[in-house]
């Protein structure tokens, strides 16, 4: 790894101190990173090609592992000393990658001075989101980092459902505990359930318009994994079906017609924001829902269906796969419009899952998204409320989105400054909303796309939550 301090490769340390070999194989690798780079970013004219080629196992003993970025994108980030780190990545290897400014020499930046969360914008703003290889290399300078562990987890489960053959090098990876699976199987025992989705294929990231025989055999297909689940769990659940969804439940049936009408509702209510024409079916068949009565059982499923021991202290939860399947579980709660306010929100979160294309939406989007639709069609539930105040409070007391514009998961009591966010951003322009979110989901990262349709960085978006929000500080964003 790259010491944290080293900041200069084009000079050799000072004669009089005395460094180690592995120093200074270290420091000889980032100069010819920079070398390399500057050859990239200026090229030699083009000369006749010699008559012999040169050793190519000869050379690759001497130079670094460099890659060049796949795609330009502007980088704006903050180091964990505090320097401000502007420019666009040329080229890249596990130990740093080279940044390029207008009118100043290429810059060697080790991938050991960004915080984790980060090292995953910069990654991901010239990474091809459906390289397996490319995520691998992500996932293995995350492990490198000591608050890295979680995201190369995260980044390696990822890279596993592009290529299952990476499963296999976990072990390359310099971080704790087992291998993560990817859908992995059910209990060994009588009667399991059929497994989840299979992973995804590159021809699998746009979605494909279905037919009517398809939508049939795919609606048909989530009916026996529902069968073998209510023999596994050995339960029995009514199924409630609507144009849209398949809602499995033990409860009183009227309540559940009720949610099974909201859910239509706040279908008919996102295709109209997303121009999505009426009869046109989003769904790859329709949406899986479960609702249980009773909170053990939804334990249950989440713990042995799907694989989440982290349930408790949840209500709901969407799973949304990357071959297209949506499937959505829920528990019962004492208050009804808290329980419908939850039904938006995570249905909300299935339904941008597949609108346009599998690429991710950034989770305060996402999130914000979520509760602005579920804030409008259930309007009595507190949620409504506590999210905006909680938010307000939070972003008062902190004065910093403390990284989450980034994050792939922001903290709890980001929600509601979520909301206030896409609340302004709506009040502002919604058809430029609308059109942000055609942008990520076509492969414009989100910043850019941010920038293109309202003129704001992430910083600006801050400065202009501030002034929403009548905040006396200003907000920064780490």
């Amino acid at each position: 790894m790259v010491a944290a301090g080293f900041r200069c490769p084009h000079a050799p340390p000072p004669a009089r101190v005395r460094h180690s070999m592995t120093e200074s194989i270290r420091w000889f690798s980032r100069c010819l990173l920079v070398l390399t780079a500057v050859a990239i970013a200026c090229p030699a004219p083009a000369h006749d090609a010699p008559a012999t080629a040169p050793d190519d196992e000869a050379i690759s003993t001497i130079a670094p592992a460099l890659f060049p970025a796949t795609r330009s994108t502007p980088v704006k980030v903050t180091t964990r000393d505090g320097r401000r780190l502007i420019g666009t990545v040329l080229a890249y290897d596990l130990e740093g990658f080279v940044l390029e400014k207008d009118g100043q020499p290429p810059q060697v930046v080790p991938w050991a001075d960004l915080s984790a969360t980060n090292v995953v914008v910069v990654f991901g703003g010239f990474m091809q989101a459906d390289s397996a290889q490319e995520n691998f290399r992500l996932a293995t300078i995350l492990s490198r980092l000591e608050d890295g562990a979680d995201l190369a987890h995260r980044i390696f489960r990822n890279t596993v459902r592009l290529d299952p053959s990476y499963q296999d090098q976990f072990h390359s990876l310099r971080i704790a505990g087992d291998a993560p699976a990817v859908n992995p199987p059910l209990p060994s025992e009588p009667d399991t359930p059929v497994t989840q989705p299979p992973r995804i294929r590159a021809s699998d990231y746009t979605w494909q318009t279905l037919s009517e025989e398809e939508i049939a055999a795919f609606v048909a297909r989530e009916k026996e994994f529902v069968a073998s689940v209510l023999d596994y769990l050995q339960v029995e659940m009514r199924l409630i079906e609507t144009e849209h969804y398949l809602f499995y439940t033990d409860a009183e049936p009227r309540e559940v017609t009720r949610m099974s009408i909201l859910l239509e509702n706040m279908y008919r209510r996102l295709s109209q924001m997303l121009d999505i024409p009426p009869q046109v079916n989003i769904w790859k068949g329709k949406a899986l829902i479960f609702l249980c009565s009773e909170e053990e059982l939804y334990h249950r499923i989440e713990r042995d269906i799907f694989k989440n021991p982290n349930s408790r202290g949840t209500a709901g939860v969407c799973h949304s796969f990357a071959t297209g399947e949506v499937r959505i579980v829920f528990t019962m709660m004492q208050d009804r419009w808290n329980l419908q306010h939850l039904l938006v929100h995570e249905t909300t979160h299935g339904f941008l899952h597949r609108y346009r294309s599998a690429r991710p939406i950034p989770n305060w989007l996402n999130e914000g998204i979520a509760e602005y639709l579920a804030t409008r069609l259930v309007v009595q539930s507190d949620f409504n409320r506590y999210r905006r105040s909680q938010g307000m409070q939070e972003l008062a007391k902190r004065g910093s989105f403390e990284g989450a514009l980034h994050a792939r998961n922001i903290p709890f009591w980001f929600y509601g400054v979520s909301l206030h966010l896409v609340e302004m951003l709506m009040q502002k322009d919604r058809e430029a909303v609308f059109a942000m979110l055609r942008d990520i989901k076509d492969g414009v990262h989100w910043e850019q796309s941010l920038l293109d349709r309202f003129n704001l960085t992430p910083q600006g978006l801050a400065d202009e939550l501030q002034k929403y929000l009548r905040l006396k500080e200003p907000i920064t964003l780490e």
